[in-house]
């Protein structure tokens, strides 16, 4: 992690363009420790209840979804079998609807079958331009050790 997956997926999903665009948008992180449960629960914005169960909430969000333009994020996607078990619940109107789903594998977005983006971690020139930009001032003095820090980050841009 760190690349900017879920930096990006924010920015575009708070854009006033893309609010305007959908009639619902609607964020779930979903994590290593995937549990559907409450995921959908997330999805609707509703609490965790003990007798929830996964197709009341599935039915629930398909039918908050139904006749609906939406966005739906899918944060920090880890399996195969989150994303199977969970797009049961997303309708396919064929309206401009769209999911989007970051991941760090690229398994996942190769078994989600359509466009995707691989973001990659910045060039040595680039690390160095934003640990400059980030910090305001780079004296000569402290060039070195600055430099030494950007080498640590390895290119991720959160760690800069």
């Amino acid at each position: 992690g760190g690349v900017g997956k879920t930096t990006l997926a924010t920015n575009a999903f708070q854009h006033q363009l893309i609010v305007e665009r959908f009639d619902v948008c609607l964020w779930a992180t979903i994590s290593q420790q995937y549990n559907v449960v409450k995921t959908l629960a997330q999805l609707l914005c509703a609490p965790e209840s003990t007798g929830a169960t996964v197709d009341g909430l599935g039915e629930r969000l398909y039918k908050r979804l139904c006749r609906q333009r939406y966005l739906i994020v899918l944060d920090d996607m880890w399996s195969v079998e989150a994303w199977d078990e969970i797009k049961l619940f997303f309708p396919d109107m064929k309206n401009g609807s769209r999911i989007v789903v970051t991941t760090r594998h690229s398994y996942m977005a190769k078994h989600l079958d359509n466009s995707w983006l691989e973001m990659h971690c910045l060039d040595e020139d680039k690390s160095w331009d934003l640990f400059c930009q980030k910090t305001s001032v780079c004296p000569l003095e402290l060039e070195e050790i600055g430099k030494k820090i950007v080498d640590k980050c390895s290119g991720l841009p959160l760690a800069l």
